[in-house]
């Protein structure tokens, strides 16, 4: 014979484990965003080392074209 007590444990285990289900798909959920947003920074990071670069270039090319840069092949 089952109790009133036993029925209400059962469903207690039962709330706890689709809590526990729930839990894990949203921690898998986040881990996914977090994953993308480390993906988003090394990109942004790429981008930067690379605008600086450029700007760099930009720099370099102007001096040749204003004459102060000639003094470098000189």
């Amino acid at each position: 014979m089952v109790t009133t007590a036993n029925r209400h444990n059962f469903k207690n285990i039962t709330d706890i484990q689709k809590d526990v289900s729930a839990t894990k798909t949203k921690v898998e959920d986040i881990e996914e965003k977090l994953n993308q947003v480390d993906s988003l920074d090394e990109k942004a990071e790429k981008s930067l080392v690379k605008s600086v670069e450029n700007g760099h270039r930009i720099d370099w090319l102007t001096s040749i074209q204003n004459g102060s840069g000639a003094k470098i092949f000189r």
